[in-house]
C-alpha cells in the first residue's frame, strides 16, 4: 500500500481556539471612592482606559463597571483633584470585583493625587 510523501512529512493544522479564554471576560466590579473634603474631582483608569470619570459634589461616590480581573489583580490608575487652597487631603478607593471580598487602598496628597494602586 502506498502512502502519499506529502502526508508523511507534513504536520496536521493545529486546532485553533475560537473560545475567548474566560481570564479575558471582564467582571463586575464596585468601586467606592471615599475623600476627606468634597467637592473633588477624579479619573480612574486601567491600560489607558477611563473606567469612572467625574466631579463629586459628596464625600463618599460609588459605581459598578465591568472590566477585566484576573486573579493576578490591576493596576489602578487614580488622579484626584480638590479645588481652592487645601491642607493634606485623602482619598480612599475600595475595589470588590464580583464575587470576591473587597479591597482598598488610600492616597494621601495636597490639592493633588496622581498614583497607579493595585488590587488583588
Amino acid at each position: 500500500m502506498a502512502v502519499p510523501l506529502r502526508r508523511l512529512t507534513s504536520a496536521p493544522a493545529p486546532a485553533v481556539a475560537a473560545a475567548v479564554s474566560s481570564k479575558d471576560a471582564a467582571v463586575p466590579v464596585h468601586m467606592e471612592l471615599e475623600s476627606s473634603r468634597a467637592p473633588f474631582s477624579f479619573e480612574i483608569s486601567n491600560l489607558g482606559k477611563v473606567l469612572w470619570k467625574g466631579d463629586a459634589s459628596e464625600k463618599l461616590v460609588s459605581r459598578d463597571a465591568p472590566m477585566v480581573f484576573p486573579k493576578e489583580g490591576v493596576d489602578l490608575h487614580v488622579t484626584v483633584a480638590w479645588p481652592g487652597d487645601s491642607a493634606r487631603e485623602a482619598v480612599k478607593l475600595a475595589v470588590t470585583p464580583a464575587n470576591d471580598a473587597a479591597s482598598e487602598k488610600t492616597l494621601w496628597g495636597e490639592k493633588k493625587v496622581d498614583d497607579v494602586l493595585t488590587f488583588p
